[in-house]
């Protein structure tokens, strides 16, 4: 771990402002490496399900991160379909590129912000957003966004997480559940909104709502070659940012940090994390 704090990966910022980290090719990496998940690999099946992409839909992603859900609605819809990835990060976008040209599949890959779209009322027939809203303070601006996009009788796609649902078996029970309080108290509501992903479509007036929820489960990780369990954040850059702003204890962080790696090196690890995804239409 750094002793310079501006070395770390910020958890405030890091998806939000991906270009503006130390090391924006680890959090490329890490995006690479949660699209193999198979929970995220069960949510994006049943939001493709219920988006229904057929020859000539226009479809939207909205932080597209490295594009591979972008490149797939693509070849759904075909060359008389169109395809718009959004992103804040053009570290994220030259890695989207570079999947499209790979796979040989027509997106528009722009960066954007998924509160002010470039993009005219009712311009697509199905939008989506994967672990986007959990960065935004302000959710319920951001659903209105996206479904101010979307045609009458679109479809819209919704996956995220919820941070209340970490769990993390250590021998010392209250560090392990200390810094998973540390995680929603940081990061307050945003933290909060794989559960509240439906009520969010409710509100915004959207019908046909289905929901679905798929947990990631950790068993492995070894310290010693790996920055964190596979996709998750660097766990030692990030708990000295819970200490710092005072929602953890040092002593909580350095107890939880070595029982961390001990579990680890031990084959003892144990995390799970829970993300929802929600399906809905707006009215036609």
């Amino acid at each position: 771990m750094s002793n310079d704090p501006s070395d770390r990966v910020s958890l405030e910022s890091s998806f939000v402002r991906v270009d503006d980290q130390p090391d924006p090719s680890l959090l490329v990496d890490t995006m690479d490496q949660t699209s193999q998940w198979p929970a995220i690999i069960a949510l994006r099946a049943f939001e493709a399900d219920h988006l229904d992409l057929g020859p000539g839909d226009r479809a939207l992603d909205v932080g597209c991160g490295r594009g591979e859900v972008a490149c797939a609605m693509a070849a759904r819809v075909g060359p008389d379909g169109r395809v718009v990835g959004v992103d804040a990060s053009e570290a994220m976008l030259a890695n989207a590129r570079e999947q499209a040209s790979a796979t040989g599949v027509d997106v528009e890959f722009i960066v954007g912000d998924c509160l002010a779209l470039a993009e005219a009322d009712g311009s697509f027939d199905a939008v989506r957003a994967e672990r986007v809203l959990q960065w935004i303070d302000d959710s319920e601006a951001a659903v209105a966004e996206l479904v101010r996009v979307l045609r009458p009788g679109g479809r819209l796609g919704l996956i995220d997480t919820d941070w209340r649902t970490l769990a993390i078996d250590l021998p010392d029970h209250d560090a392990a559940d200390a810094v998973g309080r540390a995680m929603v108290g940081t990061r307050g509501l945003p933290a909060r909104i794989g559960g509240r992903l439906v009520n969010l479509c409710r509100d915004a007036g959207l019908v046909d709502i289905d929901v679905r929820p798929a947990t990631h489960v950790w068993t492995e990780w070894d310290p010693d070659t790996q920055i964190a369990p596979s996709g998750f954040f660097p766990l030692d850059e990030v708990t000295p940012q819970f200490v710092d702003s005072g929602a953890l204890s040092a002593e909580q962080c350095e107890t939880f940090l070595t029982q961390a790696r001990a579990a680890g090196r031990e084959g003892r690890l144990f995390m799970s994390l829970t993300m929802f995804a929600v399906a809905a239409r707006k009215p036609g």
